[in-house]
Formats: structure tokens, C-alpha cells, sequence
């Protein structure tokens, strides 16, 4: 969930999908496919890997 400035609620699904933000100059992606997942079943279940992650360069 995603609060806009408006402060309206949007619901973003995070299966197949890149977040790219930029912090104090730097920029950072977080693939939604690594926190579907609630942090105890992450470390209980051990995932096959079904998507790959793409390769960046800058």
C-alpha cells in the first residue's frame, strides 16, 4: 500500500514488479517478487527462482 500526497491509499501488487526510488542521491530498486511474503514464511520456504532478475548497469 502507497500513500500519495493527496493522502489517498493505492494498492500497488508487488508480483512482477520493479520499485525504484531515489535516496540522497542514490538510486535503489526493490524487486516486489523478494517481499511478497511475510518475513517468517521467507525464512521457513525455500523458493524456486521463476522470474530472473534483471541485469543493470549505470
Amino acid at each position: 500500500m502507497l500513500i500519495t500526497k493527496q493522502d489517498r491509499l493505492l494498492a500497488i501488487p508487488k508480483q512482477d514488479t520493479i520499485f525504484q526510488f531515489a535516496l540522497e542521491g542514490k538510486i535503489y530498486l526493490l524487486f516486489g517478487n523478494a517481499f511478497r511474503f511475510q518475513p517468517s514464511l521467507r525464512a521457513k520456504k525455500i523458493f524456486k527462482n521463476r522470474c530472473s532478475i534483471p541485469f543493470f548497469l549505470k
